[in-house]
């Protein structure tokens, strides 16, 4: 059979060759014929495909640098290890156990942001952690907020491995916030090697679950410049003591335990006479009885917004010869007043006359009705100490300033029975 007839009868055969001549020749449709691009993806397969680079131990090695992290992740996506300065912590798979300082001793620049800031999830699901080896610190700053907002965090070790030595001794050390929301109940503040360097605790245990709270080894009352806010918010916070010294550094006293609903019992020895404001210093502590801070001993304070509002069970108020020569500034005058709102049980006040005088002078009783001192009629007990002799007077909405006692000197006011 000739060739012509060959084709001739097996016409159909022929395109099907030429499609598959032609496929062949191109290769498939979606290959990328750019020569640098295959280069390229050549190379990062290689490197994908090689061994992790191996220490002199064998075990992998690690180049530590600011904010690097594993290729490990928890559920929500943040890494499970990683690094802060130099210091390198780690999750161990995701597990609420932190451990800082795994490698060895390091350090966090002052220019570093503060531990886990940037990693919200992994922070407050924290429920302990350990700092392995010395982590000096080059920012009084860094520990702020270090676990706030864990609200499972119950305990911290290892704060001795903590170095200062590199923050000048000017700089108070800043701990505010550092466990705020969490349920703290165990960290080893013995171990902290401050010295004598100041410290900063505002806030520093607000809004905690914690029902008690030791603070005797951090020495606030020697220490600290700034109070403000310190267990604010806590409503599971029994009890708490505030040891004896003399502090001309802290100036404000404001926040303190507002809203430390369960405290029933507060001793306060501190002398602080710098301090120009007791603003919600108490505000809704409602289970407390006994308000004593005579030993404030301070002479200028200025703010006094809601101080002792909301606290309904007191029945005894004790400021000793605190004064209030700053509340002749304005704004502040206008709250005088409200200081003492909804204190429904109220029965004893012990000031001193010049304190006396001052509240009555920027008394608002349109501001703060039926709240000491201007709508309660009294019955006035000048004790002296020495002998505890008592002269008595009366002394109704306090219209008879002449037989008041003069001065600074303390008096007891009691609310009159008719």
């Amino acid at each position: 059979m000739s060739l012509r007839t060959l084709i001739r009868k097996h016409s159909w055969v022929l395109p099907l060759c030429v499609v598959l001549i032609v496929s062949t020749v191109a290769g498939p449709a979606y290959a990328d014929t750019n020569p640098l691009r295959t280069i390229a993806t050549d190379q990062i397969s290689q490197e994908q495909s090689a061994p992790a680079p191996q220490a002199e131990d064998g075990e992998p090695s690690e180049t530590p640098s600011s904010g690097d992290s594993t290729n490990v992740s928890s559920p929500s996506g943040d890494p499970t290890s990683g690094y802060w300065g130099t210091c390198k912590w780690d999750t161990y798979g995701g597990s609420q156990h932190i451990y800082l300082a795994t490698t060895g001793p390091c350090t966090v620049p002052s220019t570093e942001s503060n531990f886990l800031w940037d990693l919200d999830y992994r922070r407050t699901n924290l429920y302990e952690a350990s700092i392995v080896n010395t982590v000096t610190l080059e920012g009084a700053h860094l520990l702020n907020g270090m676990f706030s907002d864990a609200s499972e965090f119950t305990k911290v070790e290892g704060l001795g491995n903590i170095d200062f030595s590199q923050i000048p001794l000017d700089q108070p050390i800043e701990f505010m916030r550092m466990f705020e929301g969490t349920s703290l109940e165990s960290a080893d503040f013995d171990k902290l090697n401050l010295q004598d360097r100041k410290i900063n605790v505002s806030r520093m245990f607000a809004q905690t679950r914690s029902p008690k709270i030791d603070i005797s080894y951090l020495k606030i009352e020697q220490r600290a410049v700034d109070i403000t806010g310190l267990f604010s918010g806590n409503k599971f916070l029994k009890s708490m003591e505030i040891r004896s010294a003399i502090n001309h550094d802290i100036k404000s006293l404001a926040g303190i335990f507002s809203g430390c609903e369960s405290l029933k019992s507060v001793r306060w020895d501190l002398t602080t006479p710098e301090a120009t404001s007791i603003a919600g210093m108490f505000t809704n502590c409602k289970n407390l009885k006994i308000i004593d801070i005579s030993c404030v001993k301070a002479k200028h304070i200025a703010r006094t917004q809601e101080a002792f509002s909301g606290c309904h069970k007191v029945h005894s108020l004790y400021l000793g010869n605190m004064e209030f020569d700053g509340l002749e500034l304005a704004p502040y005058k206008f709250y005088a007043g409200d200081a003492f709102k909804s204190m429904y049980e109220l029965n004893v006040v012990q000031m001193s006359r010049n304190a006396m005088t001052k509240l009555l002078s920027v008394y608002d009783a349109a501001a703060a009705p039926y709240s000491f001192p201007g709508d309660f009629k009294t019955t006035w007990k000048k004790i002296d100490l020495r002998t505890m002799h008592e002269e008595r007077g009366t002394w109704t909405h306090f219209s008879d300033v002449n037989k008041f006692p003069q001065g600074d000197e303390i008096f007891k006011l009691k609310m009159a029975n008719y």
